[in-house]
């Protein structure tokens, strides 16, 4: 019974499998797009034969085709099973497709079951450097029985995910194409304006974005073969520019030879005439100089005689007024002599008439005491009081009258006295001169011009101090 049992075990999938003998008919188109960059994009999308196709159950090939002239395949995908469709190019990013053929009931999947399933198209294109193709290692597409709609279809939801994962990944291929073309214009530009630099540098920068172009290699020739006739070309000019440098050169050199024989001669010349005129000028100067010496000796041996003969006068003025003023000043003392012993004797007089009324005042004083009450006693001290003042004020001011008269009178007489004699002095002096008054005069302002000569240099300094020095650079 056992054994029945076990036999009816192992034998129920093989009964499954020849009830579900339908296969999943999987097709589609494949086409290779081809980009060809130049200084635009050109996008050519055509069928591919030769496409390899391979569907897989985990690492196992259950079967493997290729596509036709027109780029069709089509491939049975067994029952009851999880499929990979994988779908190659040689250059091209593969493309992977998941398909699920469980979950058919078997009411269903009957020998006329017969389910289909296509791929509007598979694009096969060349892979971009520097771009991301992460996105190309998941399923395009997930195929598997939907039992709602009884029928083999996509997982929609997932496949929008896809297709928008897609839509970024084509983003990113334009804009790195755009790069590319956005270079490579440029570059043009610059190679037709001649800018064979500028070109050399976009054209390369173009083919780090996208390598192994073959418009911008073919472009860089032109580069090279333009930088080389540019190089050619400031060669010649180069040439040129030192063929005539040294032409102007030996022009220039020639006028300055020319020039330093001329200059030579005109210097000689200068020098020539520079001497003889040194010769005459010493000549002049040296005659000049003998004159000079002479005028100079007569005019210090006159002006010594004439500073001689200033001297002696004053000499002699001074003694004369210093004759005159000790005896004024003699005189002037006698007088106030005779008017001090004067003074003294009025003042001894009316000392005496003083005390004389003083000591009747006194007398009556007493007097009074003894005959009057104290109030006229009092009265008697007052009076006695506002006399001796009255006296005394009449004294000082006789005394002084007196002594400004005798001072006025005796400083008269003296300045009198003087002026005579000076006038008898200079009425002697004009008599006894032997020289005109002309050749006096002169002779004083000779002396006025020299005795004023050291108050005009003396705040000066000597050549070596250094601010007089700096005072005069300036």
């Amino acid at each position: 019974m056992r054994k029945y049992i076990l036999t009816l075990i192992l034998l129920a999938p093989f009964f499954v499998a020849l009830s579900q003998t339908w296969k999943l008919e999987l097709s589609s188109t494949v086409e290779l797009r081809k980009v060809k960059l130049t200084n635009s994009i050109l996008k050519d999308d055509r069928s591919l034969a030769g496409a390899i196709i391979v569907l897989m159950q985990g690492s196992t090939v259950i079967s493997q085709t290729r596509s036709t002239p027109d780029g069709d395949f089509t491939v049975e995908i067994p029952a009851n099973g999880q499929f990979e469709l994988i779908v190659s190019y040689e250059g091209c990013n593969p493309k992977k497709f998941s398909i699920s053929t469980t979950d058919v009931p078997p009411e269903i999947g009957t020998g006329k079951f017969k389910p289909s399933f296509n791929i509007g198209g598979v694009i096969m294109a060349k892979a971009l450097f520097s771009i991301d193709y992460s996105v190309l290692k998941q399923p395009m597409v997930k195929i598997k029985w939907l039992p709602d709609k009884k029928r083999f279809d996509h997982d929609e939801k997932y496949t929008d995910q896809v297709l928008d994962a897609l839509g970024r990944l084509r983003k990113s291929e334009d804009e790195l194409l755009e790069k590319f073309i956005t270079d490579v214009k440029a570059a043009d530009v610059a190679l037709k304006k001649n800018d064979c630099p500028l070109a050399k540098t976009l054209y390369e920068r173009s083919l780090k974005t996208i390598p192994d172009e073959i418009y911008p290699k073919e472009q860089l020739i032109k580069v090279g073969a333009c930088l080389k006739e540019k190089d050619a070309e400031a060669k010649k000019t180069a040439d040129d520019i030192a063929t005539r440098s040294a032409a102007e050169k030996a022009v220039i050199d020639k006028a300055r030879a020319d020039k330093a024989i001329a200059d030579k001669l005109l210097t000689d010349k200068a020098t020539k005439e520079k001497e003889a005129q040194v010769v005459k000028e010493k000549a002049a100067a040296g005659k000049a100089d003998a004159d000079k010496a002479a005028a100079d000796k007569a005019a210090s041996d006159k002006a010594l005689a004439d500073v001689a003969s200033k001297e002696k006068a004053d000499k002699e003025k001074s003694e004369t007024d210093k004759n005159l003023s000790a005896k004024a000043s003699k005189e002037k003392a006698e007088a106030e002599r005779l008017a001090q012993e004067k003074d003294e004797k009025e003042a001894a007089d009316a000392k005496v008439i003083t005390d004389k009324k003083e000591a009747e005042l006194a007398a009556r004083i007493k007097a009074a005491n003894d005959k009057t009450t104290k109030e006229e006693a009092d009265k008697l001290v007052k009076e006695k009081a506002e006399q001796q003042k009255s006296e005394k004020d009449k004294k000082d001011s006789e005394r002084l009258v007196k002594e400004k008269a005798a001072a006025d009178k005796s400083a008269k007489d003296v300045t009198s006295r003087l002026a005579k004699e000076k006038a008898a002095k200079e009425n002697l002096e004009k008599q006894n001169t032997k020289e005109p008054v002309v050749v006096k005069e002169q002779g004083s302002k000779i002396i006025r011009k020299e005795s004023d000569e050291p108050s005009k240099t003396k705040g000066k300094k000597s050549k070596g101090d250094s601010k007089f020095s700096i005072r005069q650079k300036l």
